[in-house]
């Protein structure tokens, strides 16, 4: 039997590892749009689900948010790789959920804690008889910038009208602090319309041969993210450096002006 442990403070010895925010880094905020996207990370425990769901349903209703994406993983294994990437690709806020134990806790700030690794504004929801653990693991990761959200405890034993009155609650929460969190995000990149323009006809191309492609400004560097569809065809995928270099001609064809070297590329595998 493999026993595997989550510990809910960072490990000095395992500095390599840690996130980047564990270090003080300062990731500059992502672009966040008037109606943005949320990700919602259930840890699995009971009724999580619907707290989340709750605060989506509650943000979408009052026009503050878009939609949400509601992401069920493993529970004590802190979201990473391809999950993060993304969920994370498709969302601009992020909410984790729900700390009612010591390891769930220490597992979702963590989430969190990614979240906010990569750029995104990150809230994490747990009760308040384990606002300790909370406040704890943020310190020792210096998440300064993690929004803490605190509920009743236990969130299992309650009834769907608590559901509905705290998705209410907390959704004035997140609401005002995206607000408070506006000066120091990013504003939305002046030339991603530009670029989405000028990469039409290309992005175009690959939809016929069965693949998405996504366009996104990260820390001045342009992204294209390249999702196969069910179906599609591996072999009639376009090479990844020519797809890269027609995307860098049709830019410049369109006026935009970018660095080949500071465009990145995430393939479909």
């Amino acid at each position: 039997m493999t026993v595997k442990m989550i510990l809910p403070f960072a490990d000095p010895s395992a500095a390599r590892e840690a996130p980047a925010v564990a270090a003080g880094a300062q990731a500059p905020w992502r672009a966040v749009p008037d109606l943005p996207v949320l990700a919602l990370i259930d840890n699995g425990k009971l009724k999580a689900d619907k707290l989340l769901c709750a605060l989506g349903d509650a943000l979408v209703a009052r026009g503050a948010a878009e939609r949400y994406v509601l992401y069920k993983k493993p529970s004590l294994e802190p979201i990473a790789g391809e999950a993060l990437d993304n969920l994370l690709a498709e969302a601009h806020v992020a909410v984790s959920a729900v700390g009612d134990c010591g390891g769930c806790t220490a597992c979702s700030v963590t989430d969190a804690v990614r979240c906010l690794e990569q750029g995104v504004p990150a809230f994490m929801v747990a009760t308040e008889k384990f606002k300790p653990f909370v406040e704890g693991t943020a310190r020792q990761y210096g998440a300064d910038r993690l929004h803490k959200l605190y509920v009743e405890h236990p969130v299992w034993s309650q009834k769907p009208e608590w559901f509905a009155r705290t998705g209410e609650t907390l959704a004035d929460q997140v609401a005002a602090a995206l607000t408070d969190d506006e000066e120091d995000r990013a504003p939305a990149p002046p030339a991603l319309q530009s670029m989405t323009e000028a990469l039409a006809e290309l992005i175009s191309s690959m939809e016929a041969d069965g693949y998405d492609v996504a366009v996104m400004v990260e820390h001045e560097q342009v992204r294209l993210s390249v999702k196969a569809r069910p179906g599609s065809c591996p072999t009639c995928l376009v090479p990844e450096k020519m797809f890269g270099d027609l995307a860098y001609s049709a830019l410049l064809a369109g006026g935009v002006a970018v660095d080949r070297g500071s465009m990145r590329v995430d393939y479909a595998a």
